[in-house]
């Protein structure tokens, strides 16, 4: 995925580039698992609170729906997003280290190359690498 300096300086900007990178990370079979909020309950009954970070609220899925396995990509999009929103959501900077510690635990190796483009070079980087840095 290739993104502008620039789209790195402003706040929607840098929320629209992360959603669009995570699009590209999970197959469109798993989003469409995963859109329904019927789903989510149903994987929730079935695997447990483990499906999901946040259990209550049905978010962050880190379980594939099918197999009750946990998922690499699902795992570094909840990584990604409790990162994003660890200073201003209460909680979520638990949720990052909790999916940081999945990611380690499952030996997962997902990573999402980004480049960057600048005025004078294109910068290759992992976006997790991104997120720390701004978050």
């Amino acid at each position: 995925m290739l993104i502008n300096e620039e789209q790195l300086y402003d706040n929607d900007d840098v929320d629209n580039v992360l959603t669009e990178a995570i699009k590209t990370l999970i197959p469109t079979s798993l989003k469409k698992k995963l859109a329904s909020k019927k789903n989510r309950q149903l994987m929730l009954e079935k695997y447990g609170d483990n499906a999901f970070l946040l259990p209550k609220q049905l978010k962050f899925p880190v379980l594939d729906p099918t197999t009750g396995k946990p998922n690499c990509a699902l795992i570094y999009a909840a990584r990604i997003r409790a990162k994003q929103y660890s200073g201003i959501k209460p909680g979520y900077r638990e949720l990052a280290s909790k999916a940081e510690e999945m990611y380690k635990e499952n030996h997962c190796s997902v990573k999402l190359n980004i480049q960057i483009n600048t005025e004078d070079v294109t910068i290759d980087t992992d976006l997790m690498n991104i997120v720390n840095i701004l978050y």
